[in-house]
């Protein structure tokens, strides 16, 4: 369920850092990915996911 309207500008402030800490959790989970698959001898490739 979606309680900020993100259309609206400028952002609240309460909107600007939650969107920083989704970014940098997001960053920290594909890492993790990347480490997982790696150790599990499983093919992972960046450039496969450009675009997303």
């Amino acid at each position: 369920m979606q309680t900020s309207d993100w259309r609206k500008r400028p952002l609240k402030q309460a909107q600007l850092i939650y969107s920083v800490l989704d970014a940098r959790v997001l960053v920290d989970v594909a890492l993790l990915i990347e480490k997982r698959a790696h150790n599990l001898n499983i093919p992972w490739s960046w450039p496969n996911f450009k675009g997303y």
